[in-house]
């Protein structure tokens, strides 16, 4: 299981959103009301058949948002988790400490070459490596525990 460390305003910010999801969110987000309801998690990034949010006490989960589903679960997987921070801090800048730090035991990413970005000029696209640029190494995930 992947979690971070929010302080007590984090915790108390990822709280507010998510009792306020459904009247605060975009409009284009408010289907998945539901889900952050049924989970207790704000959704910080969505996939094709999947979401992943966090918990007021860091933890990150993911869970489907189509077909039936297990329900929410831990995520345990560095790259989806870093992707998740990542894209959940530009639309929630107060969670941008949270996004892992490169530790010592890394490498630069070869898909992006370090930058993040797969293809420049197209942030809509995701990298391996979470958009972060870098990799652990010895499959190492820092926040891992």
């Amino acid at each position: 299981m992947l979690r971070v460390s929010p302080s007590p305003e984090q915790r108390e910010s990822i709280a507010r959103r998510i009792a306020s999801f459904e009247r605060e969110a975009p409009e284009t987000h408010r289907w998945l009301a539901p889900f952050v309801r049924q989970h207790g998690a704000l959704p910080l990034y969505l996939a094709w058949t999947e979401a992943i949010g966090i918990t007021p006490d860091g933890v990150l989960v993911s869970w489907p948002i189509e077909g039936e589903g297990l329900g929410a679960r831990p995520l345990d997987e560095f790259s989806w988790s870093a992707l998740a921070l990542v894209r959940g801090a530009q639309r929630y800048p107060e969670l941008a400490s949270l996004i892992p730090t490169r530790p010592v035991a890394s490498k630069s990413c070869d898909t992006c070459g370090g930058t993040g970005t797969v293809v420049a000029g197209h942030p809509e696209l995701d990298c391996v490596c979470g958009n972060l640029g870098w990799v652990p190494l010895g499959g190492v995930a820092p926040g891992a525990g």
